[in-house]
């Protein structure tokens, strides 16, 4: 037993030491497309939605926001002329406290 805990125990620190890589995401906006997906990790209750809607809400050119808890994705659909960028739709979920994972344009 105390063998098990000792190695766990030196084995820990590497492990969390581990980080897991930041995604890089595109700063060309999305033009063309009339909406996102948006993988997310941390969505995990109604308050998660209503905070990730209302920042993402704010951005230009977002005209509808639907969170899906189960998934942990965001819709977007876009409205307008002006098109977010990928990293701005990233930067958006970062100030909401959630992590993005990945964001993929639909259409165009």
């Amino acid at each position: 037993m105390n063998r098990f805990l000792l190695a766990f125990l030196f084995l820990l620190p590497a492990c969390a030491g581990a980080a897991v890589e930041e995604a890089v995401f595109d700063s060309s906006p999305l033009m063309g497309a009339f909406g996102a997906e948006i993988d997310v990790l941390g969505l995990s209750c109604p308050k998660c939605a209503t905070n990730v809607d209302q920042v993402l809400g704010a951005l230009p050119g977002i005209g509808q926001v639907d969170v899906d808890l189960s998934e942990g994705l965001i819709r977007l659909r876009f409205e307008g002329l002006v098109a977010p960028s990928p990293a701005d739709l990233a930067h958006a979920v970062k100030d909401a406290g959630f992590t993005p994972v990945e964001v993929r344009r639909l259409g165009g």
